[in-house]
């Protein structure tokens, strides 16, 4: 069974270098004086590139935000159980928050 689990990973690694590499030359190709030159063969290759910096932004974007969700929603549910004690203040200065004598 750990044969074909490294093969899979090997063909993963393989399949995102592959691909690196595809665009890599994709967009040093678009960079060149002749692209214009191709006119309408060269949109394939134009939409692979751009195709693919949106699919990485869309990626790192959607990282950032169920990262920081996840943070936002442990904050609100220390919020509603507990609306004295902030655990973000505990976190970040490790001491209880001081009371005010009345």
């Amino acid at each position: 069974q750990h044969g074909w689990r490294r093969t899979f990973v090997g063909s993963l690694v393989l399949k995102l270098l592959l691909t690196s590499l595809a665009l890599f030359l994709a967009e040093g190709v678009l960079a060149r004086k002749y692209f214009k030159a191709l006119g309408a063969f060269g949109r394939p290759l134009e939409l692979f590139v751009q195709a693919n910096r949106l699919a990485r932004d869309l990626a790192v974007s959607a990282l950032i935000f169920w990262t920081l969700a996840i943070g936002v929603l442990l904050n609100s549910l220390n919020e509603v159980v507990c609306p004295k004690y902030n655990l973000h203040q505990l976190f970040i200065y490790r001491a209880c928050p001081l009371q005010t004598a009345k």
